[in-house]
């Protein structure tokens, strides 16, 4: 099923784009999301959104020949996004070890071992997280670069 908006026929008559932009929903912000590119490796996106090429800027710590951190513009494609939540049973043990997750309603807890989740005062497994998901990522893994 698409998704729709109903867009007042005043807009429409009076040809106000910008109005009808703003009904459109905003998509979410890639600002900050870490990614893997299959050459330059790990870095963070530094581009809100995609531009008209679908490219976005991705940053590493390295440093460049001119002291600068480095930095370049990728295509979106070619990134492989760190996921922003945990949802399922195989999210949860898929999950590298040091991966913290937090939900709304409860503790914040990080993955310890290969099966377990682990707060200051809790332990559950891959099965009892998922039953109580979803989970927000806060880092995945030991938030190491390689």
């Amino acid at each position: 099923m698409t998704d729709t908006i109903e867009v007042p026929i005043s807009l429409i008559k009076a040809g106000d784009l910008g109005a009808i932009r703003e009904l459109l929903p905003k998509p979410e912000s890639l600002f900050g999301r870490w990614a893997e590119h299959p050459e330059y490796g790990r870095g963070i996106i530094i581009s809100a959104h995609p531009d008209q090429f679908n490219a976005v800027w991705l940053a590493r710590e390295k440093v460049d020949t001119s002291g600068k951190a480095w930095q370049a513009q990728v295509y979106l494609e070619s990134l492989t996004l760190d996921p922003v939540e945990l949802t399922t049973v195989e999210d949860f043990e898929n999950a590298p070890e040091g991966t913290i997750v937090a939900a709304p309603q409860g503790n914040a807890y990080q993955k310890v071992f290969a099966k377990y989740w682990e707060s200051y005062n809790d332990e559950l497994d891959a099965k009892e997280m998922a039953a109580s998901s979803p989970w927000k990522i806060l880092r995945w893994g030991w938030g190491e670069q390689q």
